[in-house]
């Protein structure tokens, strides 16, 4: 006891700056910085003009359409958290990051991480219950909320994988073929959003655990798997989803009427 008393505690000191240990870089950062540029203003137009969409026709103001809207007001937060940095390092050629500006980085990026786990879970169980339930579809709704705020969804694999199986079987026992493809093509944009989200993060982890991956290519998986699905996502809905489609068609040409 009496040596625990003699020992001295010094209390720890918060950095000031941390230094971003991202790409080694030197006479490549402008022409990196035009294409993050470049791909950053593709991610920013594309989630902008989906969000605006969906909250300006009151047609789209469904369960499905309000969790695309939400999907895309989180990947604009993704992706902007993690591009702006980029390219500011690119740009100034500086490596540094305040302490407070170092944690609000990291928070955003796992509670984008988090938000797009939860929103996508609760697309696959909307469209199990549209597909394999459609009678309880708006009565039961309320247990979609109910389970996202459970904290059930976190779990995102898992749910998705339960429920597109649920949703096969169901493609297989429905007889009639008008009814197995609308249900195929419902799926469809949002199956490849899963698919292409689990493997972002797939790469990421394999990265990290095989030997001899340079540090460079760790650092591009990453930046890949964040930036990846908020630059693609608009473009799948947009292409895949009638309504979507449609609707984009008509805001960018009321928009040119107006000028």
């Amino acid at each position: 006891m009496a040596e625990m008393e003699n020992v001295s505690y010094v209390p720890l000191k918060k950095p000031i700056v941390f230094t971003v240990e991202g790409f080694i870089i030197t006479r490549q950062r402008y022409p990196l910085f035009a294409v993050t540029l470049l791909v950053y203003t593709v991610m920013l137009l594309g989630n902008v003009i989906v969000v605006m969409v969906i909250a300006a026709n009151i047609k789209l103001h469904k369960p499905m359409y309000v969790m695309i809207c939400n999907l895309a007001a989180c990947d604009l937060l993704g992706g902007t958290v993690i591009m702006t940095q980029l390219m500011s390092n690119f740009l100034t050629g500086n490596k540094t990051i305040g302490y407070v500006a170092a944690i609000i980085q990291a928070f955003c990026v796992h509670f984008y991480s988090a938000s797009a786990c939860t929103i996508i879970s609760a697309m696959a169980y909307d469209h199990y219950m549209a597909i394999c339930k459609p009678l309880h579809y708006h009565h039961d709704h309320w247990e979609t909320g109910l389970t996202v705020f459970s904290g059930l969804v976190h779990h995102d694999l898992p749910v998705i994988a339960f429920t597109y199986v649920k949703i096969l079987i169901a493609c297989v026992v429905k007889q009639e073929k008008n009814s197995r493809s609308k249900a195929i093509q419902t799926c469809a944009s949002h199956l490849t959003v899963c698919i292409l989200f689990e493997l972002c993060t797939f790469i990421v982890v394999a990265a990290y655990k095989i030997q001899g991956i340079s540090f460079n290519t760790k650092k591009f998986c990453v930046i890949i798997a964040i930036i990846m699905p908020p630059m693609v996502n608009p473009i799948i809905y947009g292409i895949a989803m009638k309504d979507i489609r449609t609707n984009i068609v008509k805001f960018f040409k009321s928009t040119v009427l107006l000028k």
